[in-house]
């Protein structure tokens, strides 16, 4: 009998092991593509890509703005918003649109449009305390865009944490 429970066991758990694998794997986003010299692609221009908080305390909250514009002539698609800790996070905010969620480390399936000559703001947000470290800190944002010059774009922060 117990033999029995542990086939049915086993067989449980690798239908539920099955099931997150399916329903984990999504289809990809249609986003339209474009080549690089495309005179009709979007194009992006982040105005600074890193930024230096400085000397900040460990209980502190330090926010910074960064600047993205679609100077192309199509709409920029923005993809794939993650940190690269999780005492960071980063939020989208495109004029005319809701706000993104808030993103970190985990991968989401949300995009966004910035429309041709329009402009966004990527707010990246450092909290120290949730991963208390000490000195020189780094810590990175990294987007998918369907700018075909700029496929990834990195932007870093930086701190000294007293």
């Amino acid at each position: 009998m117990k033999f029995l429970w542990a086939i049915l066991g086993t067989l449980v758990l690798s239908g539920i092991i099955i099931m997150v694998i399916v329903l984990s794997n999504k289809p990809p986003k249609s986003i339209a593509g474009y080549s690089v010299g495309d005179p009709n692609a979007p194009r992006i221009e982040v105005t600074e890509k890193t930024f230096d908080f400085g000397k900040i305390k460990s209980t502190d909250v330090a926010k910074h703005d960064f600047k993205i514009k679609n100077t192309g002539k199509n709409p920029l698609v923005i993809t794939d918003i993650m940190t690269s800790c999780h005492c960071t996070t980063a939020l989208l905010k495109i004029s005319g649109q809701s706000d993104s969620p808030e993103f970190s480390m985990e991968m989401s399936d949300w995009q966004g449009e910035i429309a041709p000559g329009a402009e966004a703001t990527l707010e990246a947000i450092y909290k120290p305390a949730v991963m208390p470290v000490s000195g020189q800190v780094s810590r990175v944002v990294t987007f998918k865009t369907n700018d075909p010059a700029n496929k990834e774009v990195q932007l870093e922060l930086l701190a000294n944490v007293q």
